[in-house]
C-alpha cells in the first residue's frame, strides 16, 4: 500500500515513453522523490546498506555495457550509438 505512488509514477513513465517516446525531468525528480517518501513511511533510514548496494551493483552494470558497446561498436560513447539519455538516466535513478 506504501509503494503505490513510485507505481503510478513508474505508469507515468510508461505512458510517457510509448506516447511520446520521450520521457519529461520532473518525473524523474518525482520517482526519486516517491522513493524517499515511500522509505521515509516505512521507517527506513534514508541512507542505508540497499543503496550502496544498488550504486555497486549499477556500477557494474554500466561498466560491462560499456565494454560491450567498445567491442560491438568500437566507441566509448553509449549515447551516440543505441541509448537515450534518458535511459541512464531512469537507470541512475
Amino acid at each position: 500500500m506504501i509503494g503505490i505512488p513510485v507505481v503510478l509514477v513508474l505508469c507515468l513513465v510508461f505512458y510517457q515513453d510509448l506516447k511520446q517516446r520521450a520521457i519529461h525531468l520532473f518525473v524523474f525528480v518525482a520517482l526519486v522523490c516517491a522513493e524517499f517518501a515511500t522509505k521515509y513511511l516505512k521507517g527506513e533510514q534514508l541512507l542505508s546498506v540497499d543503496i550502496l548496494l544498488n550504486c555497486s551493483y549499477m556500477l557494474v552494470l554500466i561498466t560491462i555495457l560499456l565494454l560491450y558497446f567498445r567491442l560491438r561498436f568500437g566507441s566509448w560513447n553509449l549515447l551516440e550509438k543505441g541509448l537515450g539519455l534518458g535511459d541512464l538516466v531512469f537507470w541512475i535513478v
